[in-house]
């Protein structure tokens, strides 16, 4: 297939079609690479990109596939390997959906690391742009990892850029945490987005009152959000109640009734 993808582009090319020359090249090293993968060949696959790479530039999902394959195969070189490959073939890499490539790859193998100096060198070094689609894997890689601190530090790039995000975005954020049974690391995310005036579906203050009453610490968190003037839902105000029920805690039970 590499090779008849190979032919492809001579031709193309020969008749002055390098645009159409370059993407039958490109569509032909990823049937190839995915043709590799299918048969559970990693390595062949890795050698038919490294062998083509330095001529063709990878798609966008190339190079998600391209960087699975390094993180099992050549992890000491797979930076280095995917943004000098990048920058080699910058009028058409160096882009924002290429970068959410790799990142969004990068993420979801849970790699934080990685994933943070993919970043720094795709933003500070190639010269990228991150938009919204960057800044949520970003966000959605360091979340589901557990990495409050990569959250937080995003969390800050996104608002000194100024760059909007959806709002079922900060949601999940605050859920991948709880599913870690971070409490503490969700509070902090739920604080944060509150105050930064974002909108985030309500309902997720429900599940973060709910865990912090299995550990105990219901009034403590119901106290943090009050202290920011955050609304909280009925479902999460029966939650708080049901607690209070729970451990006695009549003071409380009664301030929130008086709140209903």
């Amino acid at each position: 297939r590499w090779d008849t993808a190979r032919t492809a582009k001579a031709k193309l090319a020969e008749n002055g079609d390098s645009k159409e020359a370059d993407a039958a090249a490109r569509a032909g090293l990823h049937r190839t690479i995915a043709a590799y993968t299918v048969n559970d060949d990693r390595r062949g696959a890795v050698r038919a990109w490294r062998e083509s790479q330095a001529s063709i530039p990878s798609t966008p999902e190339t190079l998600r596939v391209v960087l699975s394959l390094l993180l099992t195969e050549s992890p000491m070189t797979l930076l280095e390997e995917i943004t000098d490959h990048m920058e080699l073939h910058a009028d058409q890499l160096c882009t924002p959906a290429c970068a959410f490539a790799v990142l969004d790859a990068a993420g979801r193998a849970e790699q934080p690391k990685l994933l943070k100096d993919l970043h720094d060198v795709l933003k500070l070094d190639l010269g990228i742009k991150p938009d919204s689609a960057v800044y949520e894997a970003l966000l959605a890689g360091y979340a589901f990892a557990g990495i409050q601190e990569g959250v937080e530090r995003t969390f800050a790039e996104i608002r000194e850029e100024g760059i909007s995000l959806p709002d079922t975005c900060y949601a999940w954020i605050i859920r991948a945490f709880l599913q870690r049974n971070m409490l503490d690391a969700a509070l902090a995310s739920t604080l944060t987005i509150y105050r930064a005036d974002i909108y985030f579906n309500p309902a997720v203050l429900s599940s973060l009152v709910d865990m912090a009453s299995k550990h105990g610490r219901a009034p403590e968190v119901y106290q943090a959000i009050q202290a920011v003037k955050m609304p909280l839902p009925m479902e999460a105000i029966v939650v708080l109640l049901e607690d209070c029920r729970g451990r006695s805690n009549f003071p409380l039970a009664s301030t929130l009734e008086q709140t209903v």
